[in-house]
This record gives structure tokens, sequence and C-alpha cells, in this order.
């Protein structure tokens, strides 16, 4: 029996995450990415490879894969770009196993923000701040 497991934001540390991913023994189905920036995404690509999983970004957040992000400003290095195999919208669903989770558009922080709600969780990425929004 193959547990079926999403990664979400994979900012940095891909053999961290990837041993977790083994030790729990997940079969990684999707790496759905809140938003586009580079704390949420550094160690995308190497994720990707290792898993094989279908990358979701909201619409909007879709350059964002491109190369096209404020890193530069703040001298930081973007990763390779690397398209997404899914654009999610406001009311899509991703299911993981038997678990359900609604996907949410909450632009701000980035035009394609997005927050996973299921089973009595969300998964907010950068849309909500300690003291403040």
């Amino acid at each position: 029996f193959v547990k079926e497991g999403m990664i979400i934001d994979p900012g940095a540390e891909a053999e961290v995450i990837l041993s977790q991913v083994k030790d729990l023994g997940l079969a990684i189905k999707f790496i759905v990415l809140t938003h586009g920036h580079i704390d949420h995404i550094g160690a995308l690509k190497e994720v990707k490879e290792a898993t094989g999983a279908e990358v979701a970004i909201h619409t909007d957040e879709a350059k964002s894969l491109q190369g096209q992000s404020s890193s530069t400003l703040f001298g930081l290095a973007y990763p390779t770009p690397l398209p997404p195999d899914r654009l999610l919208q406001d009311g899509d669903s991703l299911d993981i196993g038997d678990v359900h989770f609604l996907v949410l558009h909450t632009p701000g922080h980035s035009p394609g923000g997005i927050c996973l709600s299921g089973e009595g969780v969300v998964f907010s990425g950068d849309t909500l701040f300690n003291c403040g929004i």
C-alpha cells in the first residue's frame, strides 16, 4: 500500500524534503506552490526531478516559474525555469488519497497567491503573517 502525498512550497533543502518523503513512504502526487517567490520554490526543480510529481500553481503566478521574478532585485539567483504541469483557479480541487483540498485564490502578497483548505486545515503560504495579513 502506497500513501499519496503532496509537497507545498519546497523553498529549500531538497535533500531534507526528499528524506522525509522516503521515511514516510509517500508517493508524491502534487507539488503545490502557494506563490512563486524564491523562498517558496528554491528546491522545486530537485524535488520535481526526484518525485516526478505534478507542479501546480495559480494561473496568475505561472510566469514566476519562468524566471520572471523580483528575486533579482534582492541579489538572489533565480532557479532554473520550470513550467508548471497544472494551472490552478479559485475553486479547483486537489485530491490526495481520500483527502480533498479546495484551492482559494488569495491575491495580495502576490497576484496569484493561493490557500489550500481541506479536512480542518488551511495551508496559507504567505497570505497570513504574524501580526498582519
